[in-house]
C-alpha cells in the first residue's frame, strides 16, 4: 500500500513538472533570402500564411506554406506597421500615409489576400490609431479619441458587432492604447501613465502583457489594473493556449543591436528558459503559430521559423530515477 501511495504521488509529482516543461528548438528554417528585407512577422489565425513588413515598413510580404513562396500583398507609406489579420485570415487591414506640405495624413484601408485588391475604408485624417478586427467583415479603429467601426463590404458604420462576443483587440494610437477584451469592455491606457509598448493580448482577453522604457515586460489584469513584472525583455507574445509568453532580448551599444536572443516563460515570470543561443543570430520580434509548434521570429532583414517541442527538465529526470531506485 505504502509503495503504492508513493508511486501515485509520485505520478501527480511527475505530471506537475510536465505542465511546466521548459521547450527546446528542434529545427530552423530561413525562409526569404537576401533580396527581400522582411521583420515583425504575423501568423494569419489558420496558420496557412505568414505575414511581413516590408523595408521601412513600407510594403506588406505574404508566405503562402501551401505554395512555398513569398509575394508582396500591398506596397505604401507605413502600411506594413503594426496591421492586422482578419479572423478568418482571408484580409490584412492597415494604415497608410500620405503626405501633403510635409503634413502627414494617414487612412485605414484592406487588402484582400487571395485577389490583393485594395479598399480604403475611411477619409484621410490625422490620429487615427492602428486598426483590428470585431469580425471578419467589421474593422475597429479609434479616431479623434473615438472608438469606431466600419465594414469592410460596404464601408458603414456597424456599432452592434461592438455588442457581440468577439475576438480582443489592441488600438495604439499617439494618446496611448485602446484595449477591447471579448465581451466589448474598452479601457484606455494613456501614454501619460502607462508607457506602454508592443501591447499583445492573451488568447482569451482578460490579460495583456506589454514592454517599458529600459525592457521590462508587464502583464496588466484588464478587469482588476493589476500589473506584475514578468521577465526583463522586450516584444512579449502569447502561447495560443495562452500559458507562455516569449520574448527578445536585445543588446545594443546605444546605436545598434548587438546580439538578441529568445526566452519563454510562464506568464507569471516563473519557469523562465533561454531557447536560442546564437552569437551571429538577432532574434527578434517573435510570434508564436496557431497550432503552438512554431515560433516565427526576424533577424536583420530574414524570416525564421523556430520548430519547438516540450522537453521533461533534468528535475524529472531525477525523480524518474528515484522512482526507479525504490
Amino acid at each position: 500500500m505504502k509503495k503504492v501511495l508513493v508511486s501515485i504521488f509520485m505520478l501527480i509529482f511527475c505530471s506537475a513538472l510536465i505542465a511546466e516543461s521548459p521547450f527546446k528548438v528542434t529545427n530552423k528554417n530561413v525562409l526569404n533570402d537576401d533580396q527581400n528585407h522582411l521583420v515583425s512577422p504575423q501568423w494569419s489565425p489558420d496558420g496557412g500564411y505568414l505575414a511581413a513588413a516590408g523595408v521601412n515598413y513600407g510594403s506588406i510580404w505574404i508566405y503562402d506554406f501551401e505554395q512555398s513562396s513569398w509575394s508582396k500583398l500591398v506596397e505604401g507609406n507605413g502600411s506594413g506597421w503594426d496591421f492586422a489579420w482578419s479572423p478568418d485570415s482571408k484580409k490584412i487591414s492597415f494604415r497608410a500615409n500620405v503626405f501633403e506640405k510635409r503634413r502627414k495624413k494617414t487612412t485605414i484601408k484592406v487588402v484582400d489576400v487571395a485577389s490583393k485588391s485594395t479598399e480604403q475604408l475611411v477619409d484621410y485624417s490625422k490620429n487615427y490609431s492602428t486598426p483590428d478586427w470585431i469580425t471578419s467583415e467589421v474593422v475597429a479603429y479609434v479616431h479623434e479619441q473615438e472608438f469606431k467601426t466600419v465594414r469592410a463590404t460596404d464601408k458603414k458604420d456597424d456599432q452592434q458587432a461592438t455588442a457581440v462576443k468577439q475576438n480582443p483587440i489592441v488600438l495604439s494610437m499617439a494618446a496611448g492604447h485602446v484595449v477591447r477584451n471579448a465581451e466589448g469592455t474598452q479601457k484606455l491606457l494613456h501614454n501619460a501613465e502607462w508607457q506602454i509598448f508592443n501591447p499583445a493580448y492573451s488568447p482569451d482577453g482578460t490579460m495583456m502583457a506589454y514592454e517599458k522604457p529600459g525592457g521590462g515586460i508587464y502583464s496588466l489584469n484588464i478587469e482588476t489594473n493589476q500589473e506584475s513584472e514578468i521577465a526583463s525583455g522586450e516584444m512579449p507574445a502569447w502561447s495560443p493556449d495562452g500559458k507562455y509568453i516569449v520574448y527578445a532580448t536585445p543588446k545594443d551599444d546605444g546605436h545598434q543591436i548587438l546580439s538578441s536572443d529568445l526566452w519563454i516563460c510562464n506568464v507569471n515570470g516563473s519557469n523562465k528558459q533561454q531557447i536560442t543561443r546564437t552569437d551571429d543570430v538577432k532574434e527578434m520580434h517573435p510570434t508564436w503559430s496557431p497550432d503552438g509548434a512554431t515560433i516565427a521570429c526576424d533577424d536583420e532583414g530574414k524570416i525564421i521559423l523556430l520548430s519547438i517541442q516540450k522537453q521533461k527538465t533534468k528535475r524529472i529526470e531525477k525523480v524518474e530515477e528515484t522512482r526507479r531506485d525504490r
